[in-house]
């Protein structure tokens, strides 16, 4: 449903946790780098998604049926964003004095927290600049916020995991996609990879993937793609995009 006038839209994501990493941590600081990726979304009204071009050939997203049953762009999302008050994946100066945007149902409104715990304020945290985590407790979460998002997404959209092409999702280690794809009954090859090559640039992977899953060839005008993604919060959320 359109609710502005706003038509195209410029998604940019950037990250520079090589700022945020004690490089006396090994055992953290190696597993992040910088990176950025970037998508356009526009607007297409199901008039426009049936209408013929302008050779009088069908639309690209016209062509294959009812007006606008098949346009391309964004049929779903869902986000969550829970209290880490075990200090799971923690940054003091960048996490500790916010409040929480939204609950898991995705239906708190701003400002509302999700848990009854105290928060921690910046001012009763010690003064740590640097980003820590908490291994086995982040590929917990992040398994498992994978899948829920994930599926979620796409319940709203009306799919399931067999409508999708390719999932394109966060890249933090290839342990975690490998276990989410497991659980969920599916094959490696239904996802694009790009750690190895890539490494973890966090929040910018996901887009790099779609980007990369574009040039490759492996999404075609009418292929359905998710994109799920985690981080520090703690946070995730999952994108199911037509083509």
């Amino acid at each position: 449903m359109r609710c502005n006038d706003v038509r195209r839209v410029l998604v940019v994501a950037a990250e520079r946790l090589s700022k945020l990493v004690d490089w006396e941590e090994r055992a953290t600081c190696i597993l992040f780098g910088d990176g950025a990726g970037a998508v356009m979304l526009e607007w297409r009204d199901e008039a426009e998604a049936g209408a013929g071009g302008a050779d009088g050939t069908a639309g690209a997203a016209g062509a294959a049926g009812a007006a606008g049953a098949d346009a391309p762009g964004i049929l779903s999302s869902y986000m969550e964003n829970t209290d880490d008050v075990d200090r799971t994946f923690w940054c003091d100066s960048a996490f500790a004095s916010r409040e929480v945007p939204f609950a898991a149902d995705g239906t708190t409104a701003a400002g509302t927290s999700t848990t009854d715990a105290p928060r921690l304020a910046a001012a009763d945290a010690e003064s740590d600049p640097y980003m820590r985590m908490a291994g086995q407790a982040v590929f917990k979460f992040a398994t498992s916020a994978m899948i829920r998002c994930t599926e979620e997404a796409l319940t709203r959209a009306g799919l399931t995991t067999d409508d999708v092409t390719l999932f394109t999702p966060h890249q933090a280690n290839e342990r975690i996609i490998r276990y989410a794809a497991k659980k969920m009954g599916l094959p490696m090859e239904r996802f694009q990879v790009i750690i190895d090559h890539v490494g973890n640039v966090s929040g910018a992977s996901a887009l790099i993937a779609l980007n990369e899953a574009l040039c490759e060839g492996k999404l075609q005008p009418g292929d359905i793609a998710c994109m799920t993604a985690f981080g520090g919060g703690l946070t995730a959320g999952s994108c199911v995009i037509r083509i």
